[in-house]
């Protein structure tokens, strides 16, 4: 009987810990939309970091337009796509990039493959992300995702929870996904 309780109490304590290490986790907010044109996505990334300490912000590729660090401008040195921010706050970094250079095809103009996307892509056929589509905190984050999508196209992220409206712009999707997650995916079509 005494092992029984032992055990319940160590896996009750266990739980705790979870739920704590959860609290803890940086929450990412970020916003997407596209240009199908110029085959664009802007985002505006903001992530809340609860605890002090120093983080590496992965933007690799992306063009930034601006970022505030507790809505104080920073113009930080990036070395190989990585600056570091130190201290507990709020992020904003809103940039863009553009997915199809000029002359390439998207990788679904391949008959053999259809459906299969190994790459990034924004166009006409549809949007696929994987990687490096926006800023990355490395490591666990809860997230929330916002995303106006054009007209006739549907959209697929991590999510628990998914809301679906219509607009003028296109038909906006807010994902919220509130477990830990390291990376996150979008594609629509």
């Amino acid at each position: 009987m005494k092992v029984r309780i032992i055990i319940i109490f160590v896996f009750i304590l266990s739980l705790t810990g979870i739920a704590n290490s959860a609290e803890v986790l940086p929450v990412y907010n970020l916003s997407v939309s596209f240009d199908l044109e110029h085959n664009l996505l802007k985002g505006d990334a903001r992530i809340t970091f609860p605890e002090d300490g120093e983080r590496d912000i992965s933007v690799g590729e992306l063009d930034i337009i601006s970022i505030k660090f507790n809505g104080q401008r920073l113009e930080p040195v990036l070395k190989d796509g990585i600056f570091t921010i130190r201290g507990q706050g709020i992020l904003e970094i809103k940039y863009e990039i553009s997915f199809k250079g000029e002359g390439e095809e998207t990788g679904i103009e391949n008959l053999e493959n259809v459906g299969v996307v190994s790459k990034n892509l924004i166009s006409d056929w549809g949007i696929s992300l994987t990687s490096g589509w926006y800023p990355s905190p490395g490591g666990m984050a809860l997230w929330n995702l916002q995303t106006v999508i054009p007209k006739g196209f549907k959209a697929i992220s991590e999510a628990e929870e998914i809301t679906i409206t219509d607009s003028d712009q296109g038909t906006e999707y807010s994902f919220h996904f509130p477990y830990p997650l390291r990376q996150l995916h979008l594609v629509a079509g």
